[in-house]
């Protein structure tokens, strides 16, 4: 049975989907493959989340149009054409979900890595041109536009001459993820598309000799906007950061920063934190806080309360409250990661302005799908949203329905929290399709 037939013949009806598919044709193997093994995926998501046939119409087109061509040839015989450091399994596209407490709302969103059949090869060895390609090519059919100028001057900080790439790889570790730059696109109610890249640091810094801290800071520090200065939540990292180090203690490493792509000038600039080894609820909140840094921002004594909660909700603490505070709960390998989202502070300000998210690798925490499906059902459910609560389990099987929820882990890699005034508690659920032709590492 091909793809396509499989797209129309899925278990239950889109309206949306089937419009869509009457519309469009699929003549070229590669972008068949992608849209029968995800556009399902992708139209269940938008449908379960309210979003308006219009809505779902719009950005299944727009999805058929931008980013099945950007996956990249299919994977044959069990095995990816490109592994994308993306996912686990290697897929080059991750699906997530935000839910935030005070809205009645889903947001779907997705990230990928773009793949062509240069990717990988003696042309683009790291798979650094496809990127921009791909957003310049987007750039066009974007609401809001995008600003080309701020993504150029990241994408020029973490870029490595192509001919250093053999000298480069020689010094890669086995099995060292290879992704240069990633993209991703929140599909806001109302059509409203908003696009982000990552940059990763790994490559410049083995090709210059320089830690991956002082690339993203160069980075971050290079970068100029009329909005105010990131220079205080910049130096309030390099400090925290420092303080680790002087006191002996394992330093995190900034291992990927990231901007939004929206023509705006105040917008964030993330840096994300891995080789945290947080694994204790103190060692979470110490870094949530920059050590203290952070503990006069609005946010924080709030986001330590729902860490503390989150913790003991979903198992890995025994007890809430200071007694389970140094008990090894989190995982440890590959560990939490922090995202920690900079706004320019006003001119003058010595203050950081500053959102901070922990994410979580989901597939360690011991638990299968569905547990952890019954799980998050429980908290929507205690913070006042039954009828998400009531479905999300549900739902997660009707968007991947040849997972096997019941039986493994997988389908949710990583679950992120915060809290802010605007949106009270804020999470993220991330989940990867796992095509059975890709054979990745859960398989």
């Amino acid at each position: 049975m091909s793809l396509w037939k499989t797209v129309k013949d899925f278990r239950a009806t889109h309206s949306a989907l089937d419009t869509v598919n009457n519309e469009i044709s699929c003549d070229v193997e590669d972008r068949e493959y992608w849209w029968g093994t995800l556009s399902p995926s992708l139209a269940a998501l938008l449908d379960k989340c309210e979003y308006s046939d219009e809505d779902q119409q719009y950005y299944l087109r727009w999805f058929h149009r931008h980013i099945d061509p950007a996956l990249g040839p299919r994977p044959r015989y069990g095995k990816p054409f490109y592994s994308s450091g993306l996912t686990h399994d290697n897929t080059p596209l991750e699906f997530s979900q935000n839910w935030k407490e005070k809205s009645e709302a889903q947001l779907v969103r997705f990230t990928i890595e773009p793949v062509t059949r240069a990717s990988g090869s003696a042309a683009d060895p790291f798979n650094q041109r496809t990127a921009r390609d791909v957003l310049c090519r987007i750039a066009q059919d974007v609401p809001g536009g995008i600003d080309m100028k701020r993504f150029d001057h990241f994408f020029r900080e973490t870029f490595v001459p192509y001919e250093a790439s053999d000298e480069i790889a020689a010094k890669l570790l086995p099995g060292q993820a290879r992704a240069r730059v990633l993209l991703a696109f929140d599909l806001d109610h109302g059509a409203g598309l908003a696009a982000k890249a990552y940059f990763v640091p790994q490559l410049k810094a083995t090709h210059t000799g320089v830690s991956q801290k002082q690339v993203v800071f160069d980075a971050l520090r290079k970068y100029q906007t009329t909005a105010g200065s990131y220079e205080p939540s910049v130096a309030a990292l390099e400090s925290y950061l420092g303080s680790l180090a002087a006191e002996g203690k394992p330093e995190p490493e900034p291992f990927l920063v990231a901007i939004d792509c929206g023509d705006k000038p105040r917008l964030r600039l993330k840096v994300y934190l891995n080789r945290t080894s947080v694994d204790t609820l103190n060692k979470a909140k110490d870094m949530f806080s920059l050590g203290g840094r952070l503990a006069g921002t609005p946010n924080m004594a709030e986001c330590m309360r729902q860490i503390d909660e989150w913790c003991h909700v979903f198992g890995v603490s025994s007890k809430p409250g200071p007694e389970g505070a140094d008990k090894e709960v989190l995982p440890a390998n590959p560990g939490c990661v922090f995202a920690l989202e900079m706004f320019p502070s006003a001119e003058g300000s010595r203050e950081p302005d500053m959102e901070v998210k922990l994410h979580i690798p989901a597939w360690l925490i011991g638990k299968t799908d569905a547990e952890l499906g019954e799980m998050l059902s429980q908290w929507f459910k205690s913070h006042g949203h039954d009828k998400f609560s009531a479905r999300y389990l549900q739902d997660l099987d009707f968007a991947f329905p040849k997972n096997n929820l019941d039986g493994t882990a997988g389908t949710h890699t990583w679950i992120s929290l915060t809290w802010t005034p605007k949106t009270g508690l804020y999470m993220t659920m991330y989940y990867t399709p796992r095509p059975a032709e890709m054979n990745g590492r859960w398989s």
